[in-house]
Parts: structure tokens; sequence; C-alpha cells
């Protein structure tokens, strides 16, 4: 009796291990796919700020509504918009995180980060 039990504890463990392993890696990611390369595409609606505290720009979003960091800072460009306290569409995407933001158009125009 004692050895079936223990033979019993010893093949479920054995399987427990094993079907742990297989879930514990999920879908491997995509190699050499330009979804894999890219981050979620965005597009938000709102001004440009300057935050001196961080030395950071900021698109404070009003459609959606967010605060995302850019990743891609053209000190030049940026600070202009930021002035100016305009209303612009920028078109990015979010990069490492739901608030990190690597630009590439603003009001359908390419935008070019330094």
């Amino acid at each position: 009796m004692k050895k079936k039990i223990l033979s019993m504890v010893v093949i479920l463990s054995v399987v427990a291990l094993a079907t742990s392993f297989g879930f514990a890696g999920g879908p491997a990611p995509e190699q050499g796919s330009a979804k894999a390369a890219k981050g979620q595409p965005v597009v938000v609606k709102g001004k440009v700020t300057f935050v001196e505290r961080v030395d950071r720009y900021f698109v404070r979003g009003e459609n959606p509504p967010t605060d995302l960091i850019v990743l891609n800072p053209n000190q030049k460009f940026l600070g202009q918009l930021s002035k100016s306290g305009k209303i612009v569409t920028i078109q990015g995407r979010l990069e490492g995180g739901a608030d990190l933001l690597f630009i590439e158009k603003v009001d359908g125009k390419p935008y070019r980060g330094e």
C-alpha cells in the first residue's frame, strides 16, 4: 500500500512539474516580424508640454485623455509647440510601456526626433 501511494505521489509530481514548465514560457515572440519590432500604434490629440523638474516633454492627451512621455524629443520643434499651447494630432507608437511614446507624425507631417 505504501509503495502504491509513494509511486503515485512521484508520478503526480513529475506530471505537475512537466505541465508547469510547458505553461510558464507562454507563446514564443515572433522573431523578425514588424509587429515584434514595433510597439502598439497610437493616435493622440492633445498638447505638448515641457516639465522642467524631470527635463522631459510630455503629450497631454485630450482624446484619449492620457499623459505620455516623449521618447524621441526634437527640442526645437517640441519647444515651439509647447509654448504655443496648440492642440495637435500625434501619431506614434507606445514603446516599452503604456506611457512611453515614440512620435512618428505630428498633424500628419513626418516627425524626426534628435
